[in-house]
């Protein structure tokens, strides 16, 4: 009997066994059950040997995937926080990469925010999230010194068509320009880094974008052509606004320069075209006391534009053609002895000489004022 039941006894803890490495097994597959669900992780090493976190994919689990691919997943959608730092088997690790395609097609995901410690984004990882309505990360693009087409929001969103996504066509340098399939419900971004650059925002149907780290500079092309934006407040790091910034920005009604008490110029074409900048009888163009100089053709064809004050800004020149074109612009106020250049109000046919405070002692008048319907 004592035989019998030792017997019974070791077939029972062998069959526990038995399960507990099946059991141990289907955890650590790597098939499509729910053992792989969520962000999954990668550890790698840099170049000196340090070891870092790197996002390698988002994965469903089953029934979350069959709700999606049964169109019934509303009730699934998520917003996302990549952390800073990832701990794993008790050890910390930076979270320094996000892999190439690493989102894509994650349909379910609404919002995703990105930790400080991102070094990299591969190309496409979000493509074809059409679900995608916020975004937060430490910079735009590959990386915060991206080059050519690396720099781009689009870079993150690639090149492959998807249903949800609108194609956009963005510059990233003076020759160069690819095409991006961008999330239509994409309306808000914020940068949380210090720098933003050159073409960043290109032409992308963004109502929002909110720069909350210590951005020095707006770059040349940053928000060009975003016909989204209705409104922009300067933050208060900004030092520079680079050429064509907010040019061709066809909705932008308000800039706000009240905080931006550290900005000291404005580049060339700045707000060109900026259609109905000004529009609403109680908006006045006003300048803080740090701007120092306004770029040719800043504010060319600003054709609502009805109020500039400079009077506080340090603005002693107006370069050429600074506010050609803006047709209802009817009172300005410049510093005294203020040099105009070659056609700064040429073209502003609601303006004359009794509505410009200080024309009588700026310099260069006769040429420069060129007002093409004079009334004074």
């Amino acid at each position: 009997m004592k035989k019998l039941f030792s017997a019974a006894i070791t077939f029972i803890l062998c069959m526990a066994l038995v399960l507990a490495f099946v059991g141990c097994s289907n955890n650590g597959s790597s098939s499509s059950s729910d053992a792989e669900v969520g962000v999954i992780y990668g550890i790698e090493k840099d170049d000196e040997g340090n070891e870092y976190a790197v996002v390698e994919k988002y994965a469903l689990s089953e029934d979350d995937a069959k709700k999606v691919s049964n169109n019934d997943y509303a009730d699934i959608m998520v917003d996302l926080e990549i952390p800073a730092e990832y701990t794993e088997n008790g050890k910390t690790y930076p979270v320094k990469e996000i892999a190439v395609s690493a989102f894509a097609n994650k349909l379910t995901i609404r919002s995703i925010k990105f930790g400080s410690n991102i070094e990299t984004f591969g190309s496409a990882c979000l493509a074809g999230c059409s679900n995608l309505e916020s975004l937060t990360v430490p910079f735009v693009g590959n990386t915060a010194d991206a080059l050519n087409d690396g720099k781009t929001l689009g870079y993150l969103f690639g090149t492959a068509a998807a249903d949800g996504c609108y194609s956009v066509t963005m510059s990233y340098n003076a020759s160069g320009s690819k095409a991006y399939y961008v999330p239509t419900k994409l309306k808000t971004v914020t940068v949380t880094g210090d720098k933003v650059t050159d073409y960043a925002f290109y032409g992308l149907k963004l109502e929002t974008v909110n720069l909350t780290g210590n951005v020095e500079t707006i770059g040349n092309y940053t928000f060009y052509g975003m016909n989204k934006l209705m409104s922009y407040k300067i933050p208060a790091t900004v030092t520079a606004i680079g050429n064509y910034a907010f040019a061709e920005c066809a909705n932008l009604a308000s800039v706000d320069f009240s905080a931006a008490t550290a900005l000291a110029t404005i580049g060339e074409h700045a707000f060109d075209c900026c259609d109905i900048l000004g529009y609403g009888k109680d908006y006045v163009l006003t300048m803080p006391e740090s701007v120092i100089s306004i770029g040719a053709k800043a504010f060319y064809n600003c054709a609502e534009l009805k109020s500039v004050d400079l009077t506080a800004s340090a603005v002693m020149t107006l370069n050429e053609y600074t506010f050609y074109g803006c047709a209802k612009l009817a009172s300005v106020k410049l510093k005294a002895n203020t040099t105009l250049n070659l056609g700064v109000f040429c073209a502003c046919e609601s303006l004359t000489k009794a509505n410009v405070e200080n024309y009588a002692t700026a310099n260069g008048t006769d040429i420069a004022f060129d007002i093409e319907t004079e009334n004074a």
